[in-house]
């Protein structure tokens, strides 16, 4: 397993044990796609009054978020896609732990957000959740930790830290969704919407069921 730092930026990205303990985890998968959208547009619900601003993907919608016990701000609210695709971790069982700590209050380099790795120098990763979950990672972080891991080469990266892809969720399915953004919402190189191929066999998936 190569990976490419242009992808990501110019200046050296590394990870030490430490901060790899400090990445998330879950029981059970979340279901994407389906918190905060319309069962029949199959649409993300944008609610200027009512709806939260997600950390990740900046987008102010309808749906289950969590709440920070350690900074109490913004930064530690994510939708329930952009948490378990960019962090591993599901939403539902954070919120039922009653006091949890978001990336990057346990390390400000856990933080995958654009805005957090440009400050790094690293760049934002796009929609590399993609290329992660084909390579058997649990998640963005998973993949950015574990292959900038201080003296551990990328090739020697252990199976039990990898996920294997769930096909019940990631099925060999092909289609392609597509989201329409209402007028005013903002596009983010973070944005979990934007990841229309997962999306759209996520989609499949749940309809051939």
């Amino acid at each position: 397993l190569v990976f490419d730092d242009r992808l990501v930026g110019h200046q050296q990205e590394s990870y030490t044990k430490a901060q790899l303990d400090m990445l998330g985890s879950y029981d059970t998968p979340w279901e994407l796609f389906v918190d905060g959208y319309d069962t029949a547009t199959g649409k993300r619900m944008y609610d200027r009054a009512e709806g939260r601003t997600c950390h990740q993907c900046r987008q102010k919608t309808l749906g289950k978020r969590t709440e920070c016990s350690q900074c109490h701000s913004l930064t530690g609210v994510f939708c329930g896609d952009c948490l378990f695709m960019r962090y591993g971790e599901n939403v539902d069982e954070v919120n039922a732990r009653g006091s949890w700590t978001c990336p990057h209050c346990r390390d400000p380099t856990l933080c995958n957000c654009s805005q957090h790795r440009t400050r790094l120098g690293w760049g934002p990763t796009g929609t590399l959740y993609r290329r992660a979950i084909a390579e058997g990672f649990k998640s963005v972080a998973h993949y950015l930790v574990l292959n900038h891991l201080e003296g551990s080469p990328s090739s020697d990266i252990s199976s039990d830290t990898a996920v294997e892809l769930d096909a019940a969720q990631f099925g060999a399915a092909e289609s392609e969704a597509t989201r329409a953004s209402p007028p005013g919402a903002k596009p983010g190189n973070d944005d979990c919407t934007g990841t229309s191929e997962v999306r759209g066999r996520a989609k499949a998936t749940r309809a051939g069921a």
